[in-house]
């Protein structure tokens, strides 16, 4: 059975709040090195703060939203057959 439209719009919001839960963890992770650059400019290179931070980024760390942002393309396509 083919999804209604309503159907697609649910889909959409579920993807949409991945997306921000995402956003947020990237946002956190911004917050996070901007504090590290803060101690680093302050001399503190040698706090245990500044050592913790750095254990946590000295591994690559990437936020995809890839499958969000296909799905997202894929359900808006959907979306375009309907009159609006």
């Amino acid at each position: 059975m083919a999804k209604s439209k309503d159907d697609h719009i649910k889909d959409l919001v579920f993807v949409a709040f991945r997306m921000d839960e995402k956003a947020e963890l990237q946002k956190q992770k911004t917050q996070q090195l901007q504090r590290m650059a803060t101690l680093a400019r302050g001399g503190k290179k040698e706090s245990e703060e500044f050592k913790s931070l750095e254990r946590e980024f000295k591994h690559l760390n990437v936020i995809d939203f890839g499958n969000e942002m296909a799905e997202l393309r894929a359900i808006v396509k959907r979306l375009k057959k309907y009159k609006w």
